[in-house]
C-alpha cells in the first residue's frame, strides 16, 4: 500500500527542487560572469602590454635607423652628408627620434613589473619567461645604440633586431591563442592543475 502524500509535502518537495535548480542557476550565471570578466580583463591586459611594446620597439628602430642609414630618413627625407645645413637637420631628426623613444622608454619601464605579473596571473609561468626574455632583448638592443651613438662599433649586429620582431610576434600570438580558447586567469590550465592537486 502507497503512503499517503499530503499536499503540503508536495509543495515542501517541490519548494525544495526549485531552490536547488535555482541555486544551481546561480552558480552557472555566476562562473559565466566571471569567466566573462576574466577573458574581458586578459584581453585589456594584452592590448596594453602589446600597444605598449610595439611602441618601444617601433620608437627604438626609428632611433637604430636615424644612426644606420643616416643618408635616408624614414620620413623619405634625403640628406647629403656634404651639405652642413642637411646634416644639422639630421641631428635635428635624431634627437627628435631619440626623445621619442625615452619617452616610450620611461613608460615600459614603469609599466613592466606589473605587466610581468598580471602576464603570469592571466596567461601562465611561460609566458611570464617569455616577456622576460623579450625585455633582455631590448636592453641587448638599447645597449647597441648606446655604443652606436658614441661610435663604439662601427656596424651594429642587426641579428638582435630580427631575432626581437620574431619575439614579438610569438608573444603576441600566443597571448591571442589564450584569450581565444578561453586559457586566462582560472581558466588557465595551470591554474587548473593547482585546483586539482589541492582537492
Amino acid at each position: 500500500m502507497l503512503p499517503f502524500v499530503t499536499p503540503a509535502v508536495i509543495a515542501g518537495a517541490t519548494a525544495l527542487i526549485g531552490r536547488y535548480f535555482q541555486k544551481n542557476r546561480v552558480k552557472a550565471e555566476e562562473k559565466m560572469i566571471q569567466r566573462k570578466a576574466q577573458i574581458a580583463e586578459a584581453n585589456r591586459i594584452f592590448e596594453k602590454l602589446s600597444k605598449e611594446m610595439s611602441e618601444r620597439n617601433v620608437l627604438m628602430m626609428d632611433v637604430f635607423w636615424s644612426y644606420t642609414h643616416s643618408d635616408k630618413l624614414n620620413s623619405g627625407t634625403i640628406i647629403k652628408k656634404k651639405d652642413a645645413k642637411k646634416k644639422e637637420d639630421l641631428e635635428d631628426e635624431r634627437e627628435k627620434r631619440w626623445d621619442a623613444y625615452q619617452e616610450i622608454l620611461i613608460r615600459w619601464n614603469t609599466d613592466l613589473p606589473l605587466f610581468l605579473v598580471q602576464t603570469k596571473r592571466y596567461f601562465g609561468v611561460a609566458m611570464y619567461h617569455e616577456l622576460l626574455k623579450i625585455q633582455a632583448q631590448f636592453v641587448k638592443m638599447h645597449n647597441i645604440f648606446h655604443a652606436i651613438m658614441h661610435d663604439e662599433i662601427p656596424e651594429p649586429d642587426i641579428g638582435y633586431k630580427d631575432r626581437l620582431i620574431e619575439m614579438i610576434h610569438a608573444f603576441n600570438s600566443e597571448m591571442i591563442r589564450h584569450i581565444q580558447e578561453e586559457e586566462v586567469g582560472t581558466l588557465h590550465p595551470e591554474y587548473q592543475k593547482k585546483g586539482s592537486a589541492k582537492k
